[in-house]
């Protein structure tokens, strides 16, 4: 399993934070930590990518499962929240402003604010919880 999280730079640009590989059963308590937090998430840069009006208010916790058909390409975006998400079915490149990973069923990323994108050739379906988060207005 890959645990992939996101930063972003003082430019507003994404990148990779961190991209941790979990091979082999898990030890410590049989799991894993991905994300915790416990308010509203301060999103503290302004992100690169489009903005898209889909993060709950702040504070709130929404799940989703989306599903992408063969050959889709989600643009470049950002949401005023922190998405986890965990590929359950197909594959699906997921990048940054400067790299791109390719995951698989099972692997988890964390995007903190940051602009990203999606990009599938075979499909895939992507279980998504968001964390609404305040982000500074432009000025």
């Amino acid at each position: 399993m890959k645990h992939v999280v996101t930063g972003i730079g003082e430019d507003g640009t994404s990148f990779l934070e961190s991209v941790t590989v979990h091979d082999g059963p898990i030890v410590e308590s049989g799991s894993v930590g991905v994300y915790e937090h416990s308010s509203a998430p301060d999103l503290t840069r302004p992100a690169s990518g489009i903005p898209l009006d889909f993060a709950p208010e702040p504070g709130t916790v929404t799940w989703r499962l989306i599903e992408f058909w063969p050959g889709r390409d989600i643009p470049f975006h950002h949401t005023d929240s922190v998405d986890i998400t965990v590929v359950v079915d197909g594959t699906v490149d997921f990048a940054v402003d400067s790299e791109t990973i390719g995951l698989d069923v099972g692997d988890v990323v964390v995007v903190n604010g940051a602009g990203h994108s999606w990009n599938t050739e075979i499909g895939c379906r992507l279980l998504v919880g968001m964390v609404g988060g305040n982000r500074p207005s432009a000025e």
